[in-house]
């Protein structure tokens, strides 16, 4: 707790000075951790008002007025910062194709399911997943730069093929012998 209030008694002097500062961030984040709920409220709504696209201190202001009862009012903030992170969802999608042709397969897993839930696409199964993830992870790279599009488009090519069985192609837009010409063609490509 000394160390909560020290920082509280230095962010509340700093916003004292300049009551524009972004500083009233961190004093609710403080705040919150103290325990302090009505005072979390009124600083998060004093400061929102020079910073309304902040979102963390919008999600401090839900969660101290859910803390202090107000549930009606925190659902209202709180689905309002919901809307404005689905809003900005692509940011993780194209965070996973980075990730991906810097070639963290992980990390581009991580990154397309938090896009898919937050897109409200349905996720795809586990056994999918590592599928996704084995076919980053074994995809021809020519050498001297990072996989690009092209190969992760083959990867997932060379996936289906092998995971097809005899009469799938029933079901597919593409045949068997289709895909095996796609593949030679796109193989022919990157080399």
């Amino acid at each position: 707790m000394a160390g909560h209030s020290e920082n509280i008694r230095f962010y509340r002097e700093m916003l004292r000075l300049d009551p524009s500062s972004k500083v009233f961030e961190a004093l609710a984040e403080e705040l919150y951790a103290a325990g302090e709920w009505q005072e979390v409220v009124l600083i998060c709504r004093e400061g929102l008002k020079y910073h309304a696209e902040h979102l963390r201190p919008r999600v401090l202001l839900g969660m101290a007025l859910m803390e202090l009862g107000e549930h009606e009012e925190s659902q209202g903030i709180l689905l309002e910062v919901h809307r404005t992170i689905r809003e900005s969802s692509i940011v993780f999608k194209l965070l996973a194709e980075q990730a991906a042709l810097s070639g963290e397969s992980g990390e581009a897993a991580q990154f397309t399911r938090i896009y898919q839930c937050l897109a409200g696409q349905s996720l795809p199964e586990k056994n999918e997943l590592k599928v996704q993830e084995s076919a980053q992870a074994s995809q021809p790279q020519v050498p001297g730069r990072p996989p690009g599009k092209l190969e992760l488009i083959l990867s997932a090519l060379a996936d289906k093929l092998e995971s097809r069985s005899p009469d799938s192609h029933k079901s597919s837009i593409l045949s068997v012998s289709d895909l095996d010409i796609l593949k030679k063609a796109v193989m022919a490509s990157v080399d």
